[in-house]
């Protein structure tokens, strides 16, 4: 089973059996999250066949996964020539293959996609099967495979969105076009503006990923230096029928953010991406042409993207099959089969914050957030039995969770990740305060969906009540680390490091905690 050897590992890297099991039920619970999210999975569940018993029949239903989106799109194919498929993003090869695979034979299909390195598709994605009784063609059932650099863009990638481009335009105007977008796609699929080069794009992708801006604003930035992204591949697909499928990695799913919205109207103008340049202090550090750009822009010398009222979105549907809600939701379904319930059923207050701002400060916050409950449980221990409070009332473990994406201000040389910085600095301020929790045992897991986070070859990591004796132990300096931004080999050292490799899909993070009353 996929995953097994490390969370194997992770659940016996602890000395108290308490411990191990609470390990044991996080780990259980991020496989089963991360089954949720399975881009095949979110594919076979938004697409089907209006009857599947009838193989002549051609009429797609596709549902996406929001709540506005639950009224199925209805698409006959025998209103279309034939199939282009395109798209970027780290689950964007998995998306393909499945909708190759539903589409089987019924229609010419070709496309190109582009994905991260270090993922294992061959060159093409091909077709595996064809319903029975159906003829297909083998020159038809190809979707080819662009490697690109992820999160700074590369010559690949550039490669990969022109030939993505050049396919869209030359194919007929009665092709139904599927864009398959996900996390990722923003640096898998660049394409500099006139006259900027990609090495502009690269300068300015790191300034702004060493700035701590958050994904809103970075995207704001990207969309206005590009001629693909913020709408530009719909300006391209229209008048053609265009489909995105879109599986969420930005908090609260806005469709203009994602891979920085390539196929829908940008809410953003270009002072948006100047007031995050001014904001960052990085205006005067971005190559001279990209500030030029970004200025001629606010001046009104350079058209803005496409906004909601443009015709070209008029034959264009966005849809968003899946999201990090998929994998919180059979996450806490988990949970609650295993007697662990919510923390809100003590408090509703204590629900665990969203996953945002600076990564350390969060994780300031959490070591706090938790020392109130522990206060809460320490008077509930000294109360009359009687009271609804009272210990006989408290069930025996708790869970909390959710789902963001944190930012890291780069200062140091280290190699680590968002959520492996959050750790350590929820482990430096229970350090520096000496803070202890004394009504319960916990255990904190927080992830990155795709697998791997910042520059290192870790997900994220795991702590618990062990982990400070642990540190001792291994005579580790807790805020030397953290101000090198080390947090990788900090946690590397300790065993605790997630490593599981690139996951094939991208979502939010999520961190879930698990306390067991003592």
């Amino acid at each position: 089973m996929r995953y097994s050897e490390e969370f194997t590992k992770l659940k016996s890297n602890v000395k108290e059996g308490a411990l191990i099991a609470l390990r044991k039920k996080l780990l259980n619970g991020l496989r089963i999250g991360l089954n949720a999210v399975d881009p095949k999975h979110l594919i076979q569940k938004a697409i089907s066949w209006k009857n599947d018993s009838n193989l002549k029949n051609n009429i797609l239903l596709i549902v996406g996964s929001s709540q506005e989106d639950y009224e199925q799109l209805v698409v006959d194919l025998d209103k279309y020539s034939s199939i282009l498929v395109v798209g970027g993003g780290k689950a964007t090869a998995a998306m393909a293959d499945a909708l190759l695979n539903i589409l089987g034979g019924r229609k010419k299909i070709k496309g190109s996609i582009n994905i991260p390195h270090g993922q294992e598709w061959g060159e093409y994605i091909s077709l595996e099967r064809v319903p029975a009784n159906q003829n297909t063609n083998s020159e038809i059932s190809n979707i080819e495979i662009t490697y690109a650099g992820h999160p700074i863009p590369d010559s690949n990638g550039l490669k990969g969105t022109r030939k993505i481009v050049n396919m869209v335009k030359s194919s007929a105007e009665n092709t139904l076009i599927f864009v398959l977008i996900s996390g990722g796609g923003s640096a898998l699929m660049p394409l500099p503006k006139k006259p900027l080069s990609l090495a502009d794009l690269q300068t300015t992708n790191t300034l702004l990923l060493e700035s701590g801006a958050d994904i809103n604003e970075i995207n704001s930035v990207r969309k206005h230096l590009s001629a693909f992204k913020g709408g530009n591949l719909a300006k391209k697909i229209h008048p053609r029928r265009g489909i995105a499928l879109i599986i969420s990695d930005v908090i609260g799913n806005p469709l203009d953010v994602i891979a920085s919205g390539p196929s829908v109207p940008d809410e953003t103008v270009f002072q948006d991406a100047l007031n995050t340049l001014r904001k960052y202090n990085i205006l005067e550090d971005v190559p001279p042409r990209v500030k030029q750009v970004i200025l001629n822009g606010t001046n009104g010398e350079i058209p803005e993207n496409p906004k909601t009222n443009d015709e070209i979105f008029s034959n264009m549907t966005n849809l968003i099959i899946g999201s990090a809600e998929n994998a919180k939701a059979k996450m806490i379904e988990y949970f609650k089969s295993n007697s662990i319930r919510n923390i809100t059923e003590i408090d509703n207050s204590y629900q665990l914050d969203l996953m945002k701002g600076e990564a350390k400060e969060y994780g300031v916050e959490l070591a706090h957030q938790l020392q109130e409950i522990d206060g809460y449980l320490h008077k509930s221990n000294n109360r009359d039995v009687s009271n609804d409070d009272s210990p006989s009332r408290l069930h025996r473990r708790y869970f909390m969770i959710n789902s963001g994406e944190f930012t890291v201000t780069i200062s140091g040389n280290g190699k680590g990740g968002r959520n492996q910085e959050m750790l350590l600095g929820f482990l430096n301020e229970l350090s520096c305060k000496e803070i202890q929790y004394s009504s319960f045992k916990y255990t904190i897991l927080s992830v990155a969906f795709d697998g791997i986070e910042g520059n290192s070859p870790a997900a994220g990591a795991i702590v618990d009540s062990e982990t400070l004796q642990k540190i001792k132990e291994h005579s580790l300096n807790i805020r030397t680390y953290l101000k090198d931004n080390n947090s990788y080999n900090f946690f590397k050292k300790l065993g605790d490091a997630i490593e599981i490799g690139q996951t094939g899909t991208n979502t939010n993070d999520i961190c879930a905690i698990i306390i067991e009353l003592i």
